[in-house]
């Protein structure tokens, strides 16, 4: 047996409950494969805090490292963490993966990280581990590292290869299997990896661009896929699961894939239920009705504009009709559906914003995390680099650049926005997440849920009516602030009343709903 290493994950102070981890899944699976003894410590999932996360850390006895999946959000929680272990006398190497580390490894290696591994780490993790366990810290080939060398500089080694067959990786471990399904989450699968699209403001394409000569998305066998299913079904009994691709259906996969997944699962007798993400303008009639028919109840979209104009800033594929044409598909066959939603960047105008309204007034089946929502500027996109070689940039936080709108009125119908959503965003979030995260709940359970959802929504569009109205009439500042907080003040008791009745549907379902305020919106 090989030595010691420990995974683990930091709280996450998210407006979302806690999911599987599977990337450290994955990491996991490789080192044990290769005799590591590995010890999973999911911190978001077991709702520790950081005092116990390094608890459980100092447990394990003489570890070759600590390995830390991190967002660039967790850099407080590293920074406590890692602290706590050194001042218990814990002298392994701590490594930090994932996107945070991947995009901000001079800020994470300042914190006291000792390695940072940018990109996908399964064989990056292999060799770092064999390198340090036998002492010759050699470290020069393993790919994808960075770390301090003399005088604080960065040393970066060359960019990971990523593994081109994922069928040659092993099945993710599942050490929080149990706590999972206790908490009625769906078990993650991941069939594939990556997007072929190139969305301005997403950090998917960035993230493959860490890596040498990725290809843009990869997949894994049908046999591979299922037989996966078929394990976690015959060995947990797990029959809901979420598929967490960024992309589920890319060329190749075609009708010819579809069907023959849908054939597999038929012939394996795997009687599942599946979310997935998937984009509008990969969506026909024939490839909803053959997934529906083994499972799929639910999906998210990143529709995120009903104008013309700002789909093509953005760089989406999809056009406005597309979108509606593929949404309109998913309510046919009852396929619940999470709309993503990107009202605001840096030139919206008064034009664009009342064609979302009458895009989003035509929708009575899809339900979204809220219509204030502007396009997140994340270190590494596109988008970022776009607005500071403009000079665009006004601020950063959380590993996103803020940035200013084209003028006034648009400025105060996006802070109007924010303040409503801001007034009855815990109801939001809550109402949202069976359907969303989703939840395991009967088919009655999901409509339960939708139906206040989709009450949600109709007051968020009646109030983006009026607030339209109110600055194209009048743009002042005060009179439309007013007006806000008397709109917000008015609607407080419906909210206490859909507030209550979440708890009794929460309480009817076993739903523990545990998660923070929503960060994005302070």
């Amino acid at each position: 047996m090989a030595g010691n290493i420990i995974l683990a994950t930091l709280p996450s102070h998210t407006h979302r409950t806690s999911e599987e981890n599977m990337g450290i899944g994955y990491l996991a699976a490789v080192l044990r494969k290769a005799d590591y003894s590995v010890a999973v410590i999911d911190g978001w999932l077991l709702g520790c805090n950081n005092e116990q996360i390094a608890r459980k850390i100092l447990e394990i006895q003489s570890p070759v490292f600590v390995g830390l999946s991190c967002y660039e959000c967790s850099l407080e929680d590293a920074s406590i963490t890692i602290a706590k272990l050194r001042a218990a006398g814990c002298n392994a190497p701590i490594v930090g993966g994932g996107y945070g580390p991947t995009f901000h490894e001079e800020e994470f290696l300042h914190i006291g990280f000792n390695f940072v591994i940018r990109g996908e780490a399964e064989e990056s993790i292999l060799q770092l581990a064999r390198a340090l366990e036998n002492k010759k810290r050699d470290i020069s080939g393993v790919s994808g590292l960075s770390w301090f060398g003399q005088s604080d500089t960065i040393c970066r080694n060359n960019k990971i290869v990523p593994v081109a067959n994922l069928d040659s990786l092993p099945f993710p471990a599942r050490d929080t299997i149990a706590e999972t399904m206790a908490r009625k989450n769906p078990i993650h699968l991941v069939t594939s990896r990556g997007c072929q699209a190139a969305c301005l403001f997403c950090s998917v394409a960035s993230f493959i661009r860490e890596m040498h000569r990725a290809p843009s998305w990869r997949s894994r066998s049908i046999s591979n896929i299922v037989d996966e299913i078929a394990y976690l079904h015959e060995t947990f009994g797990v029959s809901c699961f979420k598929i967490v691709d960024d992309s589920f259906i890319e060329p190749p996969r075609d009708i010819w894939w579809i069907e023959n997944f849908a054939m597999e699962l038929k012939k394996r007798n795997l009687s599942i239920t599946f979310r997935t993400q998937i984009r509008s303008d990969r969506i026909t009639e024939e490839i909803v009705e053959i997934l529906a028919g083994v499972g799929w109840f639910a999906t998210s979209i990143g529709i995120e504009n009903g104008s013309p104009t700002a789909l093509k800033r953005m760089n989406k594929t999809a056009s406005a009709e597309q979108n509606r044409q593929s949404l309109r598909l998913l309510e046919q066959y009852g396929v619940y559906v999470q709309m993503g939603m990107i009202l605001f960047d840096h030139e919206t105008s008064m034009t664009e914003l009342e064609e979302n309204l009458e895009f989003l007034s035509g929708l009575n089946w899809p339900v979204t995390k809220g219509i204030f929502t502007e396009m997140y500027a994340a270190v590494g996109t596109p988008f970022a680099k776009m607005l500071a070689r403009r000079g665009l940039v006004t601020d950063r936080k959380r590993g996103n650049y803020s940035y200013g709108h084209r003028d006034m009125p648009i400025s105060l119908v996006h802070g109007s926005l924010k303040d409503w959503h801001r007034s009855h965003s815990a109801v939001y979030d809550r109402a949202i997440n069976p359907i969303g995260a989703p939840k395991v709940l009967p088919k009655n359970g999901y409509g339960e849920y939708h139906k206040i959802c989709l009450r949600l929504y109709r007051m968020d569009l009646a109030f983006f009516r009026v607030l339209l109205d109110s600055v194209r009439s009048d743009p002042n500042f005060d009179r439309v602030r007013k007006l806000t907080e008397s709109r917000i003040l008015d609607s407080q008791g419906e909210y206490l009343r859909i507030s209550g009745q979440l708890e009794l549907l929460d309480k009817k379902y076993g739903l523990i709903y545990d998660a923070e305020s929503n960060p994005f919106l302070d």
